[in-house]
Order: C-alpha cells, then structure tokens, then sequence
C-alpha cells in the first residue's frame, strides 16, 4: 500500500530538512501541510510532528468498521448500504440506531439476512450523535477491529470517497474527510449554512490553535491507538463539537493525522439534524476545551 508523502509537485519523499513550513503555520512548527499521494490523485493536506523525519511506519493489514448513527433514515439507509457493499462486499458496517420509528429499524432487520457483515446496535432512544460514536467505537473495539470510519447515513458523507480512506488507513492514526481544503467543497447549502459550517472550523482553530482545516466535519477515521489515546468515556460534547473535541484530542496526543478533500453533497431525503442547542454547544464548550488542556499542562509541569 502506497501512502508515501511528496513535497509539493516535485515527488520527492517527506524530509522535513528540505520542507518549507508556510507563513500561515510559522507558529506551529510541529504541523507540515504537504501534498499525499492517494488513489485518485486529489490533494491532501499532511501533518506530521516535526520530530519524525520520515513517513510513518506500515502497519498490519487494517481492519475496518464503518460506523453510521441513524435516527428515522428510512429513505437512505437500504441504498446507502447497498452502495457500500457493493464497492466493499467484505467490509464490516455498525449501524448505531436510535429507536428509529419510521420504518428503518424494519428496513435493518430485512437486510441483515442478506449482508452477513452488517452489525445492528439498538439503543433505547435519541441519545446524540456523540453517545452513538462513542458506543459504536466501543462496541468495535471489544470485537478487535483496527480502525473506525464515521458516516453519516444521509450520502452527505459519500461511499465514493471511502476509497481514498481505506488506502491510507495504515499510515494514519487519523483521517479527516475535508470540505476545507484544495479540493473540497459543499453542494446544495445555502450562503448561511456554507458561513456557519466556514465559522465553526475558523473558530476552532483560533481558540485550539491546532491547524485543522475541517474541524466539524463528521466523515473521518481513527485508529484503535488514536481512540486509546483520545480517551473516549471521558469526552463530554456532545452534538458537533464532538467532532471539534476528537481532533483537539488527537492533535494535543501528537498522532499523525491526514486530512482529505471530499465535496459534502447535503442530503435530498429526510431531515437534517442540525439545531441552534448544537451550535450553541460548539461555542462555549470550543474555548472551554483550550482553558482545559492549558489547565492539564499546568498540572503536569507542576507534577
């Protein structure tokens, strides 16, 4: 598997004694952005602690699961899955579903005679997207799957693009789908919704200093020793700045982390989930995690 990292378009392989940091990351000289070389050839954006001076090592053959929380998705969840197996007939899918009262439930129950590698966890109620993540993942990591994709279950997050994901699985502990970067982009928003989504990573970055280009994006990967690291049970957003916390996380834990881009097509069925308690959760909760990690610094330094 080829995940090498070339330095612009000369192809020459990741030295951080010949890389340029650009102006806009002087400031954090841990993080180099690059160019990586994927299954289309699309850019990406690479970050690597400075203190590797190589391209991180290959690991076993990864094991994935695709984790997708559903609540009443019964127009997109049989062509959704039907796509991936499709693309993937080997690939293992959890579907997290919160007492869906629509019909997707029954819809699950008729496909799982049909997909042996589709896995149905039933909770009790509408727990939030961050509960759902967080009971998927550990669901998976007691079965001993190596790394977990999140999806969304409405084509926003589209199968097409699970290619560029699974090829780089190895050599990243953290893969982020990004509408943010050279390549990427959204479809079918609204002005406001394309502001508010450009604000939300804007933000994060000023308050986290980390050099996240898509900090609320929900279709990313991680790795058991990135979940391991993040400390899961001890997350406490919920909503979209669970999203925002994971990679704050992941980026203060120094794991090696990719970012993709991808175009976020908005869903053409059913309802998004998006409210104004969600919003205004990433708005406090963001710069009360930075007052937090200063906090456990502190607290280490005095130790």
């Amino acid at each position: 598997m080829d995940c090498h990292a070339t330095t612009g378009t000369n192809d020459r392989k990741l030295n951080p004694a010949n890389t340029t940091i650009p102006n806009e990351l002087a400031k954090d000289s841990r993080i180099f952005t690059q160019n990586a070389k994927i299954p289309n050839d699309s850019q990406a954006q690479l970050k690597l602690d400075s203190s590797k001076s190589q391209v991180p090592n290959m690991t076993p053959k990864p094991t994935p699961l695709i984790c997708i929380p559903t609540y009443n998705e019964v127009s997109n969840i049989s062509p959704l899955l039907r796509e991936i197996f499709y693309l993937y007939p080997k690939i293992h899918i959890l579907i997290i579903d919160d007492n869906s009262t629509d019909g997707t439930q029954e819809i699950l129950a008729s496909l799982s005679p049909i997909y042996p590698n589709l896995h149905i966890l039933k909770r009790t109620g509408k727990l939030g997207l961050a509960s759902a993540y967080i009971d998927g993942f550990s669901w998976g990591l007691k079965r001993g799957f190596s790394h977990f994709i999140q999806m969304d279950a409405d084509f926003s997050h589209h199968p097409r693009y699970l290619s560029q994901t699974l090829h780089n699985l190895s050599c990243f502990d953290v893969i982020i789908n990004s509408r943010n970067i050279i390549g990427g982009g959204v479809v079918g928003w609204g002005i406001s919704r394309k502001i508010l989504s450009r604000f939300g990573s804007l933000y994060a970055r000023f308050w986290l200093g980390a050099r996240v280009m898509d900090f609320t994006g929900g279709f990313n990967a991680y790795s058991t020793r990135a979940l391991r690291a993040i400390n899961l049970h001890s997350i406490k957003s919920s909503g979209y700045c669970f999203q925002i916390e994971m990679k704050y996380r992941a980026y203060k834990a120094r794991l090696r982390i990719l970012e993709l881009p991808i175009i976020f097509e908005d869903r053409i069925a059913g309802k998004s989930k998006m409210s104004k308690t969600i919003v205004l959760e990433a708005l406090w909760r963001t710069p009360f995690l930075r007052l937090q990690a200063i906090k456990i610094s502190s607290k280490k330094v005095r130790e």
